[in-house]
Parts: C-alpha cells; structure tokens; sequence
C-alpha cells in the first residue's frame, strides 16, 4: 500500500502530461493522496503498510517503503 503514495504523484505528472488542466490534475492526485494518508492513520499495521522489494540479488540490494512507526504516519498528513 505504500507504493501508492509513490504512484499517485506520478499519475498525476502523466494527467498533466496528457494534457488535463494541472489545477484538476493537483486536485485529484492531493486528494487521493490524503484519502490513503487518512486510512493509513485510522488503519495502521506495519505489515500491510510496507513494502520491501529485491533490487538485486547478488550485493543483496532492497527498495523498502513502509511505516516504521506513528511519527511517519504524521510526517506524510
């Protein structure tokens, strides 16, 4: 689920791109933004908000996106 506060920014970029008005676009990405910013206030668990994937295998590289603890919950609101 985190991977989404990276994606909705980039979706919005892309509906701007494409040729949407960019106060529209900014609406509509900030308010998603806001809407799983909220549920992930209301609904924290640090299982199903990371996200840890393998970048490479053999210097054993890792992307990790998560929650560690309610500070960073309150940074992303």
């Amino acid at each position: 689920m985190s991977l989404l506060f990276v994606l909705i920014p980039l979706i919005g970029a892309i509906l701007v791109l494409s040729g949407v008005k960019a106060r529209l676009a900014a609406l509509i990405t900030s308010g998603a933004t806001l809407f799983f910013a909220l549920g992930s206030l209301f609904c924290w668990d640090s299982e199903v908000w990371s996200l840890s994937l393998q970048v490479l295998s053999t210097p054993n590289i890792h992307l990790a996106l998560g929650f560690a603890d309610g500070i960073s919950v309150a940074m992303v609101l």
